[in-house]
């Protein structure tokens, strides 16, 4: 048993501020990419044709790397960027929608029916009040998408909401 989803964990696409030639994902060929190893991103941006990918051991590195121009774009997870921007690091910006994006929710035990329904009305308040907007921008410096705390009840419908199944 799960909660709705609250939160859509993805990879972006990281550039520095005065970048006008990558606005998205498909903006990525020809060019130089960093991407942290052993992550799923790296997997992922590895099998990009026409692009050059250089691995590293931290973020940090990556970022700097960045900054320095060695790189055109870091592919990196979305929280750890924004949360990195947010605390002073104004000379790099996210662009485009998160990719590879995973949805997640609270499981539950299967014996205890009542618990999700409490913590799915709890993240529904939250929204309404406007309390999760507030708290996910304090966090990562923007708005939270519309859809979250999510109000499907299927995980497969959230699947398609996501991006995950194309159908």
């Amino acid at each position: 048993m799960f909660s709705v989803p609250y939160f859509l964990y993805g990879q972006c696409v990281t550039v520095r501020s005065d970048n006008q030639d990558i606005s998205s994902f498909n903006d990525l060929g020809g060019k130089i990419i960093g991407v942290r190893t052993g992550t799923v991103a790296y997997d992922e941006v590895i099998k990009l044709p026409d692009v050059k990918v250089v691995g590293y051991e931290s973020m940090d590195e990556a970022f700097q790397a960045l900054k320095d121009g060695t790189l055109d774009a870091v592919i990196s997870d979305f929280p750890s960027t924004a949360y990195y921007i947010r605390e002073g690091n104004k000379n790099i910006k996210i662009v485009g929608d998160t990719i590879i994006n995973q949805p997640t929710a609270i499981v539950f035990p299967k014996n205890n029916s009542q618990l999700p329904d409490l913590v799915n009305d709890a993240l529904a308040k939250l929204k309404e009040s406007g309390e999760f907007a507030r708290i996910y921008k304090q966090w990562f410096g923007v708005e939270p998408p519309q859809y979250l705390p999510g109000n499907t009840t299927t995980l497969y419908e959230w699947l398609t909401i996501a991006g995950i199944l194309n159908i």
